[in-house]
C-alpha cells in the first residue's frame, strides 16, 4: 500500500532507496546539486555496481558536478528540459516525490511524497517505471534507444532463487527517525520472510521488505 511522507520521512526514504539498491537506481530530479551526504551514498551505489540513472532537466550541471559524475563507472546522465517531475527508486521501491535532490530543498523546504514498493504496489511500480523510461526516452541520451530500453528492463516476474544471509547497511524509519532492524515474520503468509522493522514497534509499525 501506498503510503504518505513528509519532509523528514521523504529524505529518509531516499536514503534508503540508494542504500538498498542492488541493481537499478533511478534519481529523477529537475534541479540536482548533491549533498555532501548524498554524493558519498551514490559512490557507494557505484561501488556496489549499481545502473544508475541520474535524469535532470531545469540547470545545467557545473563543470565540476559532471565531472564527478562522468568518473562513476556505472552512472549514466541524461538532461529533459521539460523534466518537472520528481522521482527515485531501485528495483524495489519508488518515491513520487516534491523534492528535488538539491541540498536547499533538503534543508529549507517543506517536501512531501509517496512511498510504494513493487511487493505491495506491483502495478503502480511498472507505470512509474514505464514512463521513467518515456522521460528517458525523449532527453539528451548517451546510447541509443533500443540498448536504453534493454538497460531498463527489470525481471519482476522471474523465480526468487535462495540467497546467503545478507547483513544489511544501517536504516532509519522514514516515519519516526528511530534505526531498522532485520526481523523474521513468525506467523501469516510472510511466515519465514526476513524484512526491516522500525524499532519502535508497537508505536510505529513500519516495515520493508528486503527481496
Amino acid at each position: 500500500m501506498a503510503e504518505f511522507l513528509a519532509t523528514k520521512g521523504v529524505a529518509h526514504y531516499i536514503d534508503n532507496i540508494i542504500v538498498h539498491a542492488r541493481q537499478k537506481l533511478f534519481i529523477v530530479s529537475p534541479y540536482l546539486k548533491l549533498s555532501k551526504y548524498f554524493t558519498e551514498r551514490i559512490v557507494e551505489a557505484n561501488n556496489r555496481a549499481v545502473n544508475i540513472y541520474v535524469i535532470y532537466g531545469k540547470k545545467e550541471l557545473t563543470p565540476s558536478e559532471k565531472q564527478f559524475l562522468s568518473q562513476l563507472k556505472y552512472v549514466k546522465v541524461y538532461y529533459c528540459k521539460e523534466l518537472h517531475a520528481k522521482c527515485y527508486g531501485n528495483e524495489q521501491m519508488m518515491l513520487i516525490s516534491s523534492m528535488n535532490l538539491h541540498e536547499y530543498s533538503e534543508n529549507n523546504n517543506r517536501e512531501m511524497g509517496i512511498s510504494i514498493t513493487l511487493e505491495r504496489d506491483k502495478q503502480l511500480y511498472e507505470q512509474i517505471l514505464e514512463e521513467i523510461k518515456s522521460i528517458v526516452g525523449i532527453s539528451k541520451q548517451h546510447v541509443n534507444s533500443a540498448e536504453l530500453l534493454k538497460e531498463f528492463t527489470i525481471e519482476i516476474d522471474s523465480p526468487k532463487v535462495s540467497e546467503p544471509s545478507i547483513s544489511y547497511p544501517k536504516m532509519v524509519c522514514p516515519k519516526c527517525g528511530k534505526d531498522l532492524v532485520q526481523r523474521t515474520a513468525n506467523k501469516g503468509q510472510r511466515a519465514g520472510q526476513v524484512f526491516m522493522g522500525c524499532s519502535g514497534y508497537p508505536s510505529c509499525r513500519y516495515s520493508i521488505s528486503t527481496h
